[in-house]
């Protein structure tokens, strides 16, 4: 049986990496996606790979952050692209390349070249990630989530405004990467706001327990 590949997406506070470490403790398939040093040696060929792509946004002004990401989500694709043809279960990835292409939508993407780029690599992540968990809540109950963390956010004690925004956006962008004219990547939001972590996490193993059956 192939190995299935699920992204873990949605904004600060969702409890992500939270739902992540209790699917790995409730379940034995689950698997976690952690870059290796065939992850390093992609990274290296993507660079050799679109150096004249990178020294042309370079030239423009582009934020070298930006190009690292890029090249970060098509070299976790391949890795992770091989880990499916390779084992069982389930891979799981937390704030994989799909939330890495939704975050660079969100800082705005003019140079149509730039948006050649990224439209090309999602359509690639639609056919290595076998489907999507986006975790979600309310505003208000995210914000008050943020505010409680141990480890801070740059949204951290925002005015009101400005975490709405924040949150919408992100939203807009996951929208943007999961439904395309020509493909929809297969997704199941879950609203966490009155959720425990156990409870999200069990919700996404009973969805992954029926796509095992239906196989």
């Amino acid at each position: 049986m192939a190995c299935r590949i699920i992204e873990i997406m949605g904004c600060a506070a969702t409890g992500k990496s939270s739902v992540t470490r209790c699917l790995l403790e409730q379940d034995e398939r689950f698997r976690v996606y952690v870059p290796t040093i065939g992850y390093r040696v992609q990274c290296r060929k993507y660079t050799l790979f679109r150096f004249p792509q990178i020294l042309f946004f370079c030239l423009i002004g582009v934020r070298r952050h930006y190009l690292k990401t890029l090249i970060r989500i098509e070299a976790a694709l391949e890795t992770i692209s091989s880990e499916k043809k390779k084992a069982n279960g389930v891979l799981l990835v937390d704030q994989g390349p799909l939330s890495s292409l939704a975050y660079l939508y969100s800082k705005g993407v003019a140079n149509q070249v730039m948006l050649k780029w990224l439209k090309s690599l999602n359509k690639k992540a639609a056919n290595v990630i076998d489907k999507v968990f986006w975790l979600d809540a309310s505003n208000s109950v995210l914000v008050d989530r943020l505010n409680k963390r141990r480890d801070g956010h740059k949204m951290e004690n925002m005015p009101e405004v400005t975490t709405n925004q924040f949150y919408d956006t992100y939203r807009l962008c996951y929208n943007k990467v999961l439904k395309k004219d020509d493909y929809e990547i297969s997704h199941f939001c879950i609203n966490t706001s009155k959720l425990s972590i156990w409870e999200t996490s069990r919700i996404i193993q009973k969805k992954v327990t029926i796509s095992f059956e239906k196989d």
